[in-house]
Parts: C-alpha cells; structure tokens; sequence
C-alpha cells in the first residue's frame, strides 16, 4: 500500500479530503467471508457518515 500512501499524503497536502482503507489480513489469496463481511460494513457504515445518515 505505501503507492496508495503517497497518492493519499499529496491529496491530503493539496487540501483535498482523502480517504484510505488498508487490508491487512487477506493477503494475496483473497479474503475470508468474516473480512468480507466487516469489509461491506465499513463500507456502508463510511457511506451513511459521508451522506449524514446516521444523524
């Protein structure tokens, strides 16, 4: 992830607003159903925030 670090810093650093989601258990072979799982739900809950749904 350290390209998609970067590209996230100089964002950040040009005043835009940059979000960045690392996996770090499912490696090369794929991700668990439990990963996938929290994966959506970190989605969708990210979704609700950023549209003031959760309000």
């Amino acid at each position: 992830p350290a390209h998609a670090l970067k590209f996230v810093a100089k964002l950040r650093d040009a005043g835009a607003p940059a979000y960045l989601r690392v996996e770090t258990v499912s490696g090369h072979m794929g991700a668990t159903p439990e990963v996938r799982a929290r994966e959506a739900a970190e989605v969708l809950a990210f979704a609700y925030r950023a549209l003031r749904l959760d309000s």
